[in-house]
């Protein structure tokens, strides 16, 4: 078997690597597009091409190499490209496979203006994902449960840091919603919504430092952030703030050892409450009220208002219900069968 991938999102990019490394004997071409960023899966062999006459040269590679599945991170910056991939080939006799690792806008991944065309398949982690996509309209005959690999992994890795000392440090996962991205993005439901990253993270380290000045922070840096940027910023706010690099190796021991966990809508937040960590997205009431943060409506992670200093230090003393670990290694455990079937 020969497998087209392409991806231009770091999430979906992350579950696609664990993805080749299980599907094993299989030939992975990686679908370069020039102008636009583009990331290289480790097992595949880079291809690459122009915008202008994708469609064309494309199909003359598929036939050449016997591309049998094509499988689609739907990353937002090539979301023309993957409807035109969609559109032109889930009718013919080579697959089209869609994949979200996220818990929104499954149809706004697809859709290109008013256009809309279904793949052969759509893969998503769990129940919840399945039920929202449903809801918004994918139809559920071509939605397959996939588990995540992501998840899966860090569950397995979790054991064993079980027993590892707890630490004070406070950490902050970042999402990349810098000032112009949340006015393009919400510029019909969210006017006033005029907030970074860097303010939520101000707003959480001037409240939980001037209750107790030994804590240390670490900020998460998101794949896309500037590291360079982001730390000449955070320096500015306090001493003991520590900027973890984007991509860094071992980001995920600061969530298995932290005493609290803080962020807006990162799927490391729901990492952390799967090992049954102390987590707290602030939102504004508007940001909650959008369908990007279902993730924490749904996934049992306590909710501060952004600014709501009061709230604030109530909530970090709560104890959530924790998750049963086994149920959650059998839920996101790998699922092939979309690939067979």
């Amino acid at each position: 078997m020969n497998i087209l991938i392409s991806t231009s999102d770091p999430g979906d990019t992350n579950v696609i690597k664990h993805l080749v490394k299980k599907i094993g004997k299989v030939n992975f071409y990686n679908l370069k597009i020039k102008n636009y960023y583009n990331y290289t899966i480790k097992g595949s062999k880079s291809i690459y091409f122009n915008e202008k006459n994708l469609i064309k040269n494309l199909i003359k590679f598929l036939r050449i190499k016997n591309i049998s599945v094509i499988l689609l991170g739907l990353g937002h910056s090539k979301i023309k490209i993957n409807h035109r991939i969609i559109k032109e080939f889930c009718e013919c006799n080579i697959k089209v496979v869609v994949l979200a690792d996220s818990f929104s806008n499954f149809i706004g991944r697809i859709k290109y203006k008013k256009s809309l065309s279904l793949p052969n398949k759509y893969l998503v982690s769990d129940n919840l994902a399945s039920d929202l996509a449903v809801k918004e309209g994918i139809p559920k005959k071509i939605i397959k449960k996939f588990g995540n690999p992501v998840l899966y992994d860090f569950l397995i890795k979790s054991k064993k840091f079980s027993k590892t000392k707890m630490t004070e440090n406070i950490i902050f996962v970042a999402d990349p919603l810098a000032k112009k991205f949340v006015i393009q993005k919400f510029k019909k439901t969210l006017p006033n919504n005029k907030i970074s990253e860097v303010d939520v993270f101000r707003y959480i380290y001037k409240n939980i430092q001037n209750e107790n000045v030994k804590n240390r922070f670490y900020f998460i840096c998101h794949p896309k952030h500037n590291y360079t940027s982001i730390s000449k910023n955070l320096v500015k706010i306090g001493n003991n703030i520590n900027v973890i690099p984007p991509n860094y190796k071992n980001k995920f021991k600061y969530l298995y050892q932290a005493k609290i966990i803080f962020g807006i809508g990162s799927i490391m937040l729901l990492m952390s409450r799967l090992i049954n960590k102390n987590v707290i997205s602030v939102l504004t009431k508007k940001q909650l009220m959008s369908n990007d943060f279902n993730l924490v409506k749904y996934y049992d992670i306590k909710i501060n208002f952004y600014k709501d200093n009061k709230k604030l230090n109530k909530i970090i003393e709560l104890n959530k219900k924790p998750f049963n670990y086994k149920n959650n290694l059998r839920k996101y455990k790998i699922n092939l069968k979309w690939l067979k079937n």
